[in-house]
């Protein structure tokens, strides 16, 4: 992990190794180290840094389009769940409810 030279607390990197410290994925937007990236935010394997979700995503797994929580206050509170996709949507599909 690299740090400020001028601030011990604002991260440049992170470690590379969880076996180092968990916290691994690089937040630029806070320049901060995590284990689980904050929320609108997914763990990048490939980056080891937090990406960001869809807009309508709270949270997401993996890639920005695979939503796990949507955000309840925009237009796509439900999260539609099929066997390609997990994304947000303004109304539930025919045969389900919120």
């Amino acid at each position: 992990m690299t740090c400020s030279s001028t601030n011990s607390s604002q991260c440049l990197s992170c470690y590379n190794s969880s076996s180092i410290n968990p916290a691994i994925y690089f937040y630029g937007t806070t320049s901060q180290c995590y284990s689980l990236c904050p929320d609108t935010t997914y763990n990048n394997a490939t980056t080891l840094s937090c990406q960001p979700c869809d807009s309508n995503c709270l949270t997401c797994l993996n890639k920005p389009t695979n939503c796990t929580k949507c955000v309840t206050s925009s237009g796509y509170p439900y999260l539609n769940i099929s066997s390609t996709s997990q994304i947000c949507v303004a109304s539930c599909v025919a045969g389900y409810y919120p």
